[in-house]
């Protein structure tokens, strides 16, 4: 598991597990991600960690979620939640 980053990815995920859906924390800007992809366009490498937190979350993957019912989530049809560029979960 990589570091996770302030997306809607996580209202359009299905969900079938039994356990809630949670980003895993802390969450970063997105604009992070774009600032890596351009920094990648100018000169290619073959992986770029984003925000230093990535390297502690691949050591510690493998926590369990907390319980919750199932969610379709995008999988069947459109959600009509989740289509910024940010999740709205930093400030939570």
């Amino acid at each position: 598991m990589s570091t996770s980053h302030d997306t809607p990815f996580f209202d359009h995920a299905a969900n079938y597990t039994g356990h809630e859906v949670q980003a895993p924390r802390p969450l970063h800007e997105p604009g992070n991600v774009v600032d890596a992809l351009l920094r990648l366009a100018v000169n290619p490498k073959d992986e770029e960690i984003v925000d230093a937190d990535g390297f502690v979350k691949i050591l510690l993957d493998g926590i369990a979620p907390p319980a919750a019912g199932d969610t379709a989530g995008a999988v069947r049809r459109p959600i009509s939640q989740g289509t910024s560029v940010s999740g709205g979960r930093l400030g939570q």
